[in-house]
């Protein structure tokens, strides 16, 4: 995570083993919703849900007690529910610990979106990628994304800081040949790519 201060790193070392001792989580990731614009191949979630959902002040509350290095705010696709900002304020401690990571497919994503979620205390958006092309729309099941991402990002990191947005690739048997192709287009769009292995352990 080149964009972390220095004094923040400093920060996240000391918690991580603090909470290695303690034996508590480095990293915690709260699904928010299991409620999706996607419905994609590789998951068992998709489309809106009914659901009972915790309070932007009860995860505040878990986070606290967890105490964790890093959280992720995730789902589901975290950006359907309307109050995202408010948990992800609620999480986040201005200067301090968790680093505030949101993970979405983005396809509800607009700069303005990015920038609130910003203020909110997000330090980096993981936006979700699968091909390097319009079948990630196929895998996705969502007309229209590379498109929108191809447009939208490159919009944003112009106007925002290193780092601020990386791509996330879980490998699969139906995109390992394509990862060349994904590395280029993050490229091209300013962002850096993180790699993670699918199991059906999720």
């Amino acid at each position: 995570m080149p964009n972390v201060p220095l004094s923040l790193g400093l920060k996240m070392v000391a918690g991580g083993i603090r909470n290695r001792m303690k034996h508590k989580p480095l990293s915690v990731s709260f699904e928010i919703t299991h409620s999706c614009t996607a419905n994609c191949w590789h998951c068992n979630l998709g489309g809106p849900i009914k659901e009972e959902r915790l309070s932007a002040e009860g995860y505040g509350k878990i986070c606290r007690e967890l105490d964790p290095v890093i959280a992720c705010v995730s789902g589901g696709e975290p950006l359907a529910r309307g109050d995202v900002y408010d948990i992800v304020e609620a999480l986040a401690i201005p200067g301090q610990l968790p680093w505030m990571v949101v993970v979405s497919n983005g396809s509800n994503l607009t700069l303005e979106k990015f920038f609130k979620l910003k203020k909110a205390g997000m330090h980096q958006l993981s936006l979700s990628m699968d091909f390097p092309d319009e079948r990630h729309d196929e895998f996705r099941r969502v007309p229209g994304l590379f498109d929108r991402l191809s447009r939208v990002v490159p919009e944003i990191t112009s106007q925002s800081d290193k780092d601020d947005v990386l791509v996330n690739v879980c490998i699969t048997a139906w995109n390992f040949r394509e990862l060349p192709g994904i590395v280029k287009t993050a490229k091209e769009w300013g962002v850096g790519v993180n790699f993670s292995a699918y199991s059906h352990l999720r």
